[in-house]
């Protein structure tokens, strides 16, 4: 490529810059006023210019929709417009494992990560978790491990990516604020494997969506399931079992793992069979397993306070996560709501709702939005709070010893937060707060 159009200048437009600067022509483009340090006096093109003739290529940050109209413009052109994910794929010599998921992925890739590195493997979470893949693609090397975290917005525009493994975890309502309907998000799903000529595609066969999946690749398939007892990994009393051809192996029993829920005891066997798939034998697989604790604002512990614990998990985003969240817990529990709607439905999550969710309090600009759905099914416990800290103190001023506070907010942190890790960040430090208050 010699001259090539990066559009969005967050930190994956920062690493194909910085990819590609010393080879090829590049202009940069922006939807905002605002330009960040590293952009400073490179080259710009400006809202209106024409697409020189000679462009090779509009690559896209993830966080640029492909409805864009520069990006229309490009494809009536025939310009190639590609996301950083698969520029770096294409640029990478390493193996690569890419995981996607409406929910678990940071959860799954950091685990698989986890039990590689445990293990004396070479790997590297990259992707969706932070570190753009393009920062690192050139640095490895045929030895090492690229573990990608792959979100929709990353795959909606690939046509040749093709990782080594692919996995999907689930599949439900999420980001239909960006892909529109749930059809299309699905279908940007479905790129993790469309591409793959070889490897391996682990899935969840306990997803209704995945199942229902029209195949394209040619990878082999391996699922995972607490309910069935499919090739790859199963639950069998308890306890979890890796399967492949005539070879049973007892990994350990489920109760064993230190991260909570059934969610994540399917997090946990897609791990094992990727890392499986990898080279790892069953004494590797289970010490990696079984020394991972987890990652933060997962379902993640922020202390107590008089026999009332806190948790946080302000990375749930949308309704399943939180559905899945609140049935990690046999506990009574009083839960944070809100945040900024994403057009998510949340009928699902009240008529699911376990009737120990004793009281929810609800914030941000989709608390009326969410009350309304809670009015549509009938639950009336439900408060109006100002803000994050005063959804705390008033859940905590209700709630006993024993009782669980549970921020899983089923909605994105933007109406008042930069990301779901600053919302996190508050709200241990509220938790602080109240212990200091208190002893």
């Amino acid at each position: 490529m010699k001259k090539v159009i990066i559009y969005g200048l967050g930190v994956s437009g920062q690493a194909m810059y910085e990819l590609l600067g010393d080879e090829c022509e590049i202009l940069l483009y922006r939807d905002g006023e605002g330009v960040p340090e590293w952009a400073e006096g490179k080259k710009f093109l400006g809202k209106g210019e024409s697409i020189p003739d000679d462009t090779d290529a509009l690559l896209l940050s993830p966080s640029v929709p492909l409805n864009r109209p520069l990006v229309k413009a490009c494809k009536e052109k025939n310009i190639p417009v590609m996301g950083e994910l698969e520029l770096g794929y294409i640029r990478s010599k390493c193996r690569v494992v890419a995981v996607t998921g409406t929910n678990g992925k940071t959860t799954t890739v950091s685990l698989i990560n986890h039990i590689l590195r445990n293990a004396g493997r070479s790997s590297y979470a990259l992707g969706n978790i932070g570190v753009p893949f393009c920062s690192m693609c050139e640095k490895l090397g045929e030895e090492d491990i690229a573990v990608l975290e792959a979100s929709s917005f990353q795959l909606e525009s690939c046509t040749r990516f093709a990782p080594y493994i692919s996995a999907i975890l689930n599949i439900t309502p999420d980001h239909l604020d960006r892909h529109g309907d749930f059809l299309s998000y699905a279908a940007a799903k479905k790129n993790i494997f469309a591409f793959q000529n070889e490897g391996f595609c682990v899935l969840n066969a306990d997803d209704p969506v995945i199942r229902a999946i029209e195949w394209r690749g040619k990878a082999q398939k391996l699922f995972f399931s607490t309910e069935r007892k499919p090739e790859g990994c199963y639950l069998d009393n308890g306890k979890i079992i890796l399967k492949k051809g005539g070879t049973k192996d007892t990994v350990c029993d489920a109760s064993a793992l230190k991260i909570k829920g059934v969610h994540n005891i399917q997090n946990a066997m897609c791990a094992l069979i990727v890392c499986r798939e990898l080279g790892l034998d069953v004494d590797e697989l289970r010490r990696g397993l079984l020394s991972f604790e987890g990652v933060e604002h997962r379902l993640e512990s922020a202390g107590s306070v008089k026999g009332v614990k806190f948790v946080n998990d302000s990375k749930s985003t949308n309704v399943d996560s939180t559905i899945k969240a609140v049935n990690a817990f046999g506990e009574k529990i009083y839960l944070i709501l809100g945040g900024r709607d994403k057009n998510l439905d949340f009928c699902e999550l009240f008529a699911k709702m376990p009737p120990r969710v004793k009281k929810i309090a609800l914030i941000g600009e989709a608390a009326e939005t969410i009350a309304s759905f809670a009015q549509r099914k009938g639950f009336k416990r439900y408060c109006f709070c100002d803000g994050l800290e005063n959804a705390v103190r008033t859940l905590y001023a209700e709630a006993s010893a024993g009782d669980v506070i549970l921020l899983s907010p089923a909605c994105a942190s933007f109406d008042s937060y930069r990301n779901f890790a600053e919302r996190g960040e508050h709200f241990k430090k509220i938790v602080e707060k109240l212990k200091n208050e208190t002893y």
